[in-house]
């Protein structure tokens, strides 16, 4: 690769730097389900041991005695600094002041997708999309839906977007 000095526009030599981890070096699984960096430019890995935090050096692992499961996906930091992912039984966790948490008296039923915006933190679950307010972390309100074939939810500033087999929904939330 070849980059131009500013001042003299000549050509610099650039050599891209590129660090491979693997379990011989302290990737804790091969198998991982996402990835996210943070507003600290901490990496997280969400795999199938559970979640990770990488601060360049060291993994470290983030668990608890309340989970049922390790793996899972869905990472996502909100407007708190707070990181939060869902493990495949269905139950959101978020990591908070170094220590792993969980809303309390959920009650899952599978693995869907999240979304989330400055207010929400949005759960996907059978025919129905619980809103949970970041600030309080108390369920906000519940829209029912028909999710029968909802693959996916998004969110676009104040914009719930549902995606299914046929179409797109869009569902403006400024109400909330």
């Amino acid at each position: 690769n070849t980059a131009h000095s500013q001042a003299s526009g000549n050509p610099i030599k650039v050599t891209p730097l590129a660090i491979t981890y693997s379990k011989l070096n302290g990737l804790p699984d091969q198998t991982i389900y996402d990835l996210l960096q943070d507003k600290q430019g901490f990496i997280w890995l969400a795999t199938e041991k559970g979640i990770f935090r990488f601060d360049g050096k060291q993994f470290k692992a983030f668990r608890s005695d309340f989970q049922n499961s390790l793996a899972g996906a869905s990472l996502r930091q909100d407007s708190y600094g707070r990181i939060w992912y869902e493990n495949f039984d269905g139950y959101l966790f978020y990591v908070e002041n170094d220590s792993l948490k969980t809303i309390p008296n959920q009650q899952p039923s599978g693995f869907y997708a999240i979304a989330m915006n400055q207010q929400f933190v949005y759960l996907h679950r059978k025919n129905a999309l619980l809103a949970y307010d970041l600030k309080q972390l108390n369920p906000n309100h519940i829209l029912k839906i028909n999710d029968e074939h909802i693959s996916d939810v998004s969110t676009k500033d104040s914009t719930l977007v549902f995606a299914d087999y046929n179409q797109i929904l869009l569902l403006n939330d400024e109400s909330s």
